[in-house]
C-alpha cells in the first residue's frame, strides 16, 4: 500500500477573527501538496515546509491517563497539505509501548481517529490502526467510501508513521472552498485496555461535536522549499512547566483521573471520572455501578460537594436526621448554603434512605446553580413531551435548568421526571454544575 507524506518544519498557526459559521479559535494555513507519494516514508515531506501540528501542547489535551509520562508515553506531530483532489495528512507518533486492537474496535488500541466537521456537521470519522487498516465510524456527508482513502503505515526507530490521502469525496460532498474543520484523537493502550488519549480539542472521544474542532485553511500557495532538511519538530514535555516567578522548573500534574473498570466504555465516563477525581462522587469498592440508583442522603452529600461546600456541624431540625447520622453534616451544609427548597423536605423530613427521583435531582442541582451564580428563576416554557409529569414544586427549577442549559431532553424529547435517577445521571449533572460554577 502506498502512503502520503508530510513532513516539514514550519507551523503556520493563526488566530482567525471570523470565518462564517466556524468557531475559528485556532486555524492553520496549509499549502498545496508538492510531489507527495504515499509510501510509508516522510522523506518527500522533508523537501518542503508544510504546516504542522504538535500534540500535546497543553495538559487539557491529555485525557484519562492515570499517569501521563510525557512525550515518550504518547505524542505526535501531524503535517497537512491539500490538492484539488483531496487532503493529505501524515503523523509521526511516539509510543513507547505498542498494543494493537484489530477490527472496528481499533480505537481502543494504539490508533488514530480523524474526523471532519464541514458546516459544523460531525463526520465522517475514521479510525486508523497501526497495521494499516482504515475503519469508518461515521459517514457524515461523504460521497465516497473508506476504501478510497489511501493509507500506509511505517516505522522510524520507536515511532509509528501514518500517511493518508483523503479524496475530498471521502470527507464531504466536494472540496471545501476555504475552511476545513477537523479533529484528531491519538489513542493509547499499553496492553491492559485503553488507558487514555490525546485530542486536538474535545469532540471525538467523549462527545461527537464538530463545533469544538479546529480548522485548516486551504491556502492556494505552494510551500516554501525546506532549508533544514529532515528535522522532526520536538514535542514539549508538558509534565514539566517553567515557573517564571521563581525561575526554576517545577513538576505539575497533568490531567489524571480515577477511572472505575465498569465505566471505561460508559457514555457518562467523562463526568464520572471528573467527579470521582475531585472527590465529589465515590464508587462502591472497586466499582462505580453507573446504572444503580442513589438515595436522597447520598445525593445530598454529592450535591454539597459539587456546590463546593464543606460539611458543617449539625444543628438539628429534621426529625429523621438525628445527631451523628452519617449525612447530618452534609444536610447542615445544604441548609446553610440554601440548597434545599422547602418542598423537598415537606413535613420536616429528609427521608435519606428513599431513592432520589430525576425531578428532585434536577431541581436541587438547578437551585445550587442559582445560588452559586446569583441568577434568578426564569419562566421559560418547557419543551419536553412529558412536562406534564413534573411536580408543581419542581416545575420552576426544571424550567430554569432548561433555560440555563443544565439539562437537555433525551432522544424522545423527554426528561422522565418521576423515574429514579441513576448514579451516571447524577454524575453528569454534578459535572455540569461544577463546570458552570467554576
Amino acid at each position: 500500500m502506498k502512503k502520503i507524506l508530510m513532513l516539514a518544519a514550519s507551523l503556520m498557526l493563526m488566530f482567525a477573527t471570523s470565518a462564517g459559521a466556524y468557531n475559528l479559535e485556532k486555524s492553520y494555513d496549509i499549502y498545496k501538496a508538492k510531489d507527495i507519494v504515499i509510501d510509508g516514508k516522510l522523506g518527500d515531506w522533508d523537501n518542503y515546509s508544510y504546516s504542522h501540528l504538535i500534540l500535546p501542547t497543553e495538559d487539557v489535551q491529555v485525557s484519562f491517563f492515570e499517569s501521563y509520562e510525557g512525550p515518550e508515553d504518547l505524542s505526535g506531530v501531524f503535517w497537512f497539505a491539500w490538492s484539488e483532489d483531496g487532503l493529505y495528512m501524515a503523523a509521526f507518533v511516539n509510543d513507547n509501548v505498542k498494543h494493537v486492537v484489530n477490527g472496528t474496535g481499533c480505537w481502543s488500541g494504539d490508533s488514530i481517529q480523524f474526523a471532519a466537521g464541514i458546516d459544523n456537521s460531525y463526520g465522517p470519522e475514521f479510525g486508523f490502526s497501526t497495521e494499516g487498516v482504515v475503519y469508518r465510524y461515521k459517514t457524515g456527508k461523504a460521497t465516497m467510501g473508506p476504501e478510497d482513502v489511501v493509507f500506509a503505515v511505517g516505522e522510524e526507530k520507536d515511532s509509528i508513521i501514518y500517511e493518508l490521502f483523503f479524496p475530498w469525496g471521502t470527507l464531504s460532498s466536494g472540496r471545501p472552498s476555504e475552511y476545513f474543520p477537523f479533529g484528531i484523537c491519538m489513542n493509547e493502550n499499553d496492553g491492559d485496555g485503553r488507558k487514555g488519549w490525546i485530542e486536538t480539542t474535545g469532540g471525538i472521544a467523549d462527545t461527537k461535536r464538530a463545533a469544538d474542532f479546529w480548522v485548516l485553511k486551504l491556502v492556494d500557495k505552494d510551500p516554501d522549499r525546506s532549508t533544514t532538511g529532515a528535522i522532526r519538530p520536538e514535542v514539549n514535555d508538558i509534565t514539566v512547566k517553567e515557573d517564571e516567578a521563581v525561575q526554576q522548573t517545577v513538576i505539575y500534574e497533568v490531567k489524571t483521573y480515577i477511572t472505575y473498570p465498569d465505566v471505561k466504555f460508559h457514555w457518562a465516563r467523562t463526568a464520572i471520572d471528573n467527579m470521582a477525581s475531585r472527590g465529589i462522587l465515590r464508587g462502591h469498592g472497586e466499582f462505580y455501578y453507573p446504572a444503580l440508583t442513589m438515595t436522597r442522603g447520598e445525593f445530598l452529600a454529592t450535591l454539597v460537594r459539587a456546590a463546593g461546600l464543606d460539611p458543617a456541624s449539625y444543628q438539628g431540625g429534621f426529625a429523621d436526621i438525628p445527631v451523628g447520622h452519617w449525612c447530618s453534616e452534609y444536610i447542615q451544609a445544604a441548609v446553610e448554603g440554601e440548597l434545599l427548597p422547602a418542598d423537598f423536605y415537606a413535613g420536616g423530613l429528609i427521608r435519606p434512605d428513599e431513592l432520589i427521583k430525576r425531578e428532585d435531582m434536577i431541581a436541587l442541582y438547578c437551585n445550587a446553580l442559582l445560588k452559586r451564580k446569583h441568577i434568578p428563576l426564569t419562566q421559560t416554557e418547557l419543551s419536553y413531551a412529558d412536562s406534564g409529569e413534573i411536580s408543581v414544586w419542581a416545575m420552576p427549577y426544571i424550567r430554569c435548568a432548561q433555560h440555563y442549559g443544565l439539562i437537555s431532553g433525551n432522544d424522545s424529547n423527554m426528561i422522565c421526571p418521576q423515574n429514579l435517577a441513576t448514579r451516571a445521571e447524577v454524575a453528569v449533572l454534578a459535572n455540569r454544575l461544577v463546570e458552570m460554577t467554576q
